[in-house]
């Protein structure tokens, strides 16, 4: 089943699938203009894979990287033009210094 939430102005403002009451699929949020906010995966109610966001001009803003449901690898922030701005590393949802 995949739940469906709207705007009150109509638009589709998520898509969220569940499987035996548990996140599994790809959720995913719309700004009103209907562009994508961001997607990520769930695999039995736990994020994986690449969480990724973007600004409404389609651009890529962050990606998160998860693994069972956890922070693990690099994070990427970007600029609206598509630069790379920052990047923070995480192990096992652990922030690394």
């Amino acid at each position: 089943m995949v739940k469906k939430e709207y705007y009150t102005s109509g638009e589709l403002k998520s898509e969220t699938p569940i499987l035996n009451e548990e996140l599994h699929g790809v959720v995913k949020e719309y700004y009103k203009s209907g562009r994508l906010k961001y997607h990520a995966l769930f695999v039995n109610d736990k994020e994986q894979g690449l969480k990724k966001f973007y600004y409404e001009s389609g651009m890529i803003e962050i990606e998160y990287p998860y693994l069972n449901g956890l922070m693990h690898g690099v994070v990427k922030l970007y600029s609206e033009s598509g630069e790379v701005k920052r990047v923070i590393t995480y192990v096992n949802g652990k922030r690394l210094k």
